[in-house]
């Protein structure tokens, strides 16, 4: 009978995962080679670590997922195909995320001098007379970086709602796919159970056959014996009536 393949719940699970994952990736490069903020790069890398490490949790599950698959492949209808497909699935997988943990551990480029410092170079080169339209100039940068960055950090309050609703769903895949793997494991245990009652009463079985052929084989030769002798007393008594012919002759 066709078991339960737990594979592919865990992996609709990955899948969603993995995209929370790319869009928190996504925006820590952004952040990261803009300078947006080191406050917001940080929130960023650690939002990411920590939907990795629950991405992982999974991984782990899907691995176990396979092994099952692997030491019974026909209770569930798998053949060595699509074996080999799951574990380059896993295989690409990792690889995609140890890419993401190498963007993790880059430092961040240096920041450009402050906007103070900036003015107050234009100002001694320039004169006072510039003062007012650097100013501007840099009102309006400001305005701009600061918009970017509170458009930033929406879109991560955003994307933190979704990861935790996500994390709950790992969580809760996680915790189904336990409840799959113990009750295949229970299954297993009572089907080794049932084996060795078979096999004892398999070995019962052949000592009472072996008991009762050798009764049997007991029995025949005493039969056999039995007619030896029959017919030992037969020819003696034929033996002694032609003797008794021939003596009246």
């Amino acid at each position: 009978m066709n078991q339960a393949d737990p594979y592919e719940v865990v992996k609709a699970n990955m899948s969603e995962s993995m995209n929370t994952i790319n869009a928190l990736h996504k925006i820590y490069l952004e952040n990261l080679s803009s300078n947006s903020g080191r406050v917001s790069l940080d929130d960023v890398s650690s939002q990411l670590r920590t939907k990795i490490e629950a991405f992982e949790n999974l991984v782990r599950a899907l691995e176990n997922t396979i092994q099952i698959v692997e030491d019974d492949p026909f209770s569930y209808n798998v053949d060595a195909a699509e074996l080999r497909g799951r574990k380059q699935f896993i295989r690409t997988t990792n690889d995609k995320i140890r890419v993401i943990k190498e963007d993790l551990s880059r430092k961040p480029q240096k920041k450009p001098q402050q906007r103070t410092s900036n003015k107050q170079n234009r100002k001694d080169l320039m004169g006072d007379s510039s003062n007012d339209r650097f100013s501007k100039l840099d009102d309006s940068v400001y305005k701009d970086n600061q918009g970017y960055i509170d458009n930033q950090m929406q879109l991560q309050s955003r994307i933190i709602q979704q990861q935790e609703e996500g994390l709950d769903t790992a969580s809760k895949a996680i915790d189904r796919v336990k409840i799959i793997v113990e009750e295949i494991g229970n299954e297993v245990d009572d089907q080794n159970k049932e084996l060795d009652a078979m096999s004892r009463d398999v070995e019962n079985t052949q000592g009472m056959l072996k008991r009762n052929m050798n009764k049997l084989n007991k029995l025949l030769d005493n039969r056999t014996d039995r007619c030896k002798l029959i017919l030992i007393v037969i020819l003696v008594v034929l033996i002694l009536t032609l003797f008794s012919l021939i003596f009246i002759i």
